[in-house]
């Protein structure tokens, strides 16, 4: 895995979880 595809990977995850975790993670 290169950082590319883990940061996209992160990025997804944060857009998934940004509704849910909003106050957490703004």
């Amino acid at each position: 895995m290169s950082n590319k595809d883990i940061q996209r990977s992160l990025w997804t995850t944060l857009r998934r979880y940004k509704g849910k975790c909003k106050p957490i993670c703004a």
